[in-house]
């Protein structure tokens, strides 16, 4: 009788073991079917990027826009370790907005995946620009800004009919940086009601006030603050029988108040 319970015993545990030496097993070679399906993925040439496409621009070069690409493609790392580089498996939007954050002239950007093509198309929308701010009085260093007020390019070629802002502000712009205006719309539809009123020249921006000034010599001043207001209020001024005749300057920093002189 107790050798019969010995012999039960053992039989137990050399199937425990079996059990356990089973599901190692099992586990070893899921992992292995895992691993080579990975590496399949990662590796194999049927993933591997063979054509980058980018659509046209006119103010970004194409080709820093793909070298700057390509650098990302070639780097790029799965959970940080594995290379996965050239793999159009693990190219993501991230991927791509990291060329709208290196490019300022870029307002969007998409990207399309074709795995039976192994190829990547970029498409490019580039900013639209609404005028020109100059940081000196020469027009020698200036930028285009679209209607967010961010300048996104440098510029040599200033056209004079467009929107034109001298800063005499003392801050200095780079590319990237966005002009300090509450709402541009009311600085392009100043801009418009100037030009056909007057013989407009250009905006000056200071630290508070922004300076219309007409080719004459005539300037309108008005207060950052109240841009909106004063767009409002001068079309209701040229209705009236207002004479700026001969005027050296109109104030309109204090509305309702106004200073002329």
């Amino acid at each position: 009788m107790h050798a019969t319970k010995i012999t039960s015993y053992r039989i137990k545990k050399i199937k425990e073991r079996q059990k356990r030496r089973k599901i190692v097993f099992l586990f070893c070679c899921s992992l292995l079917v895992i691993c080579g399906f990975l590496a399949f993925l990662c590796y194999s040439k049927l993933f591997q990027i063979k054509q980058i496409i980018i659509s046209d621009t006119k103010l970004i070069k194409i080709d820093d826009v793909y070298s700057y690409f390509k650098n990302i493609t070639n780097s790029k790392k799965l959970f940080g370790l594995i290379d996965v580089n050239k793999n159009i498996l693990f190219l993501n939007q991230s991927d791509c907005q990291k060329i709208q954050s290196k490019f300022a002239a870029l307002k969007n950007i998409q990207c399309q995946k074709s795995l039976i093509n192994q190829n990547i198309k970029l498409i490019l929308e580039e900013r639209k620009p609404v005028g020109v701010l100059c940081d000196d009085q020469q027009l020698l260093h200036c930028f285009l800004f679209d209607n967010e007020g961010i300048l996104f390019f440098e510029t040599p070629n200033i056209n004079l009919e467009s929107l034109l802002i001298k800063n005499v502000s003392g801050n200095i712009f780079f590319v990237g940086d966005k002009i300090s205006l509450n709402n541009l719309d009311n600085l392009i539809k100043l801009n418009n009601l100037l030009k056909n009123k007057f013989d407009f020249n250009y905006f000056e921006l200071d630290k508070k006030d922004l300076n219309c000034l007409m080719k004459n010599g005539f300037k309108i001043i008005v207060s950052l603050d109240k841009l909106g207001e004063s767009t409002n209020f001068l079309p209701k001024l040229f209705e009236t029988n207002f004479d700026f005749n001969n005027l050296e300057y109109l104030d309109l920093r204090f509305l309702p108040k106004i200073y002329y002189k």
